[in-house]
């Protein structure tokens, strides 16, 4: 038999060591999620695209380029405003794809959502555009608006230079300058 001084103790130890598991048990489920937890939901396949449904899923993108990633899938779920801080400040938004080695090769379909207000401020660069350089890449359903893009060379509003691929039903308004 325990006196009650044990109980407590017990009891105390008990509830330490729950709380310990419910934290790893926590952890791992938080690490073993993250891949997936940069876009709104997907995995990337044609069957399960990742979904993008801000500046900051879009930017995401650019981690996965290059010819490891050429089947990847991502698709847009609603309308995206870039006129925020930082996609409007200084040289704006990034281009997606920058060289052959990486650029971008997946799929990416907008589902006829809008991104506006896209800004780019790239004067002496190259390859400019929503996406810089795609290879092979398929952009589909894409519509952009209220887009101020300048580069030097190879400027678009949805890409600066593609290399082979397919682009269909997309749309670009807005002021391109290079």
């Amino acid at each position: 038999y325990y006196n009650i001084e044990e109980v407590a103790m017990i009891r105390s130890l008990i509830k330490s060591k729950l709380l310990i598991l419910v934290i790893i048990v926590f952890s791992s489920f938080i690490l073993s999620n993250r891949c997936y937890s940069q876009f709104a939901g997907g995995r990337g396949t044609s069957e399960e695209p990742w979904l993008i449904s801000t500046p900051e899923q879009l930017n995401e993108i650019r981690n996965y380029l290059g010819v490891a990633n050429e089947d990847k899938y991502f698709r847009q779920i609603n309308d995206i405003d870039m006129g925020v801080a930082p996609w409007n400040e200084e040289a704006g938004w990034l281009p997606i794809g920058s060289t052959i080695v990486l650029s971008f090769r997946g799929s990416y379909d907008g589902g006829y959502y809008i991104i506006r207000n896209l800004t780019i401020r790239r004067e002496g660069n190259n390859d400019i555009g929503l996406f810089g350089l795609s290879f092979n890449a398929r952009l589909s359903n894409i519509i952009l608006d209220s887009v101020e893009i300048t580069g030097n060379d190879r400027v678009g509003g949805l890409v600066g230079s593609q290399q082979g691929g397919v682009t269909i039903n997309c749309s670009v308004n807005g002021s391109v300058t290079g």
